[in-house]
């Protein structure tokens, strides 16, 4: 019985590392799209003729890419603050756990988009770079599953046995 105890607590514990490292992969999500915006600024095609339609579609595409950032941000939260809830056996939102699914399955998808970027030699370290923290991203998601499924399954035979 010792070692279920210790077993549960160890995936208690990895709950509660992974979801507040799936709070800080949120908030370095945020960081690392605003420094993509800042260093690369996309082209809108607007002539400089006309300021007042710059004007409008620059507010439009900030509001559109702050209301991107701000679902980022929730979605990773979300999922971290309920991870942390579940290993300290608060009261916690049972959606997180598809919700964590579906990040994941989104995440590992977006590995697809590194394709072209690995042919471009001149920023090979900063592609490089992004590919790491999305995959220790996908790893977090991953670890999370893990040990919700193993934290269900202990808990089920400890209130049985």
């Amino acid at each position: 019985m010792t070692s279920k105890k210790a077993e549960l607590r160890r995936y208690e514990d990895d709950l509660n590392i992974c979801g507040m490292g799936a709070v800080i992969m949120g908030v370095w999500s945020i960081i690392r799209i605003c420094m993509q915006f800042m260093l690369n600024p996309p082209d809108l095609g607007i002539s400089d003729e006309d300021p007042e339609t710059a004007i409008f579609v620059m507010l439009f595409m900030a509001i559109g890419a702050t209301v991107i950032l701000v679902m980022i941000l929730g979605i990773h939260l979300y999922i971290g603050i309920n991870a942390m809830k579940v290993a300290q056996r608060k009261k916690y939102k049972k959606k997180y756990f598809a919700v964590t699914i579906i990040a994941l399955v989104i995440n590992a998808v977006s590995m697809i988009s590194y394709k072209d970027s690995l042919s471009d030699l001149g920023h090979i370290d900063t592609t490089i770079a992004s590919m790491l923290v999305d995959l220790v991203t996908i790893y977090i998601l991953v670890i999370i599953i893990r040990s919700e499924l193993k934290v269900r399954k202990l808990r089920l035979e400890q209130q049985q046995g």
